[in-house]
């Protein structure tokens, strides 16, 4: 008998605990990231092209000159929806700019696309509203964001020889953008 009383507790030990369990089902979205964002060109509209006009070659006469000075901005349609915004903070905007050819002239400014009959001796340049250059992969200066409703984020682009002799030919540049809210 004392054989059975020892295996009695033992029994009782590894029987299995009985539990109620439930399943918990975890929805929700993974979305792109991404606000609506506008490129104006106050003199043309929103199509996301800026027109330079034509610079005149012999108008550069030494490296560092700028010409062409045209007004564009980045509208945000409504910043609250953009991703990093704090909706009881101070937000700023920033942008940075990418040059599709890369940089030219250490990086300050935008190298101009590939074509049949490029210009040589120039570049493009892009400058915030405050005329302090922005350039390739650099982030701009903070711009206040208030939200919601539309901002603009103003800048000027141009062009500026990189060269004494500016020779000429087809002057564009494609430039990607990029908006980073804290």
């Amino acid at each position: 008998m004392k054989r059975y009383l020892l295996a009695l507790p033992l029994l009782a030990l590894g029987a299995p605990a009985m539990a109620n369990t439930a399943v918990i089902n975890f929805t929700g979205t993974v979305v792109a990231g991404s606000c609506p964002i506008t490129i104006t060109d106050p003199a043309g509209g929103s199509s996301g092209t800026i027109d330079m006009g034509n610079a005149m070659a012999g108008n550069f006469d030494r490296a560092g000159l700028e010409v062409n000075h045209r007004d564009f901005a980045i509208e945000i349609t409504d910043a609250t929806t953009c991703p990093g915004w704090s909706g009881g903070g101070t937000n700023v905007g920033k942008i940075r700019f990418f040059g599709l050819a890369g940089g030219a002239d250490g990086d300050e400014l935008f190298a101009l696309n590939a074509s049949n009959s490029p210009a040589t001796g120039v570049a493009l340049g892009i400058k915030d509203d405050d005329g302090t250059l922005v350039g390739h992969g650099d982030e701009s200066k903070d711009y206040p964001l208030s939200g919601p409703g539309p901002e603009t984020l103003a800048f000027t682009a141009f062009y500026k020889s990189t060269a004494a002799t500016v020779g000429a030919g087809h002057a564009n540049a494609d430039v990607s953008v990029e908006l980073t809210i804290n």
